[in-house]
């Protein structure tokens, strides 16, 4: 299966997120709403293999 440009910018905007810089703030809650057949699993089994 071929990764597409757009997963990779779904995953990177819910890695930067997920992750804060300030010690203490919680971090931002990520809703993924892409329409069928755009690989919304594949983005979150990348998304989880990262971390």
């Amino acid at each position: 299966m071929a990764y597409k440009w757009h997963q990779f910018v779904a995953v990177a905007v819910m890695l930067k997120k997920m992750f804060t810089t300030t010690l203490g703030q919680p971090p931002e809650p990520v809703l993924l709403c892409d329409d069928v057949g755009l690989g919304k699993t594949l983005e979150i089994i990348m998304t989880v293999a990262i971390l």
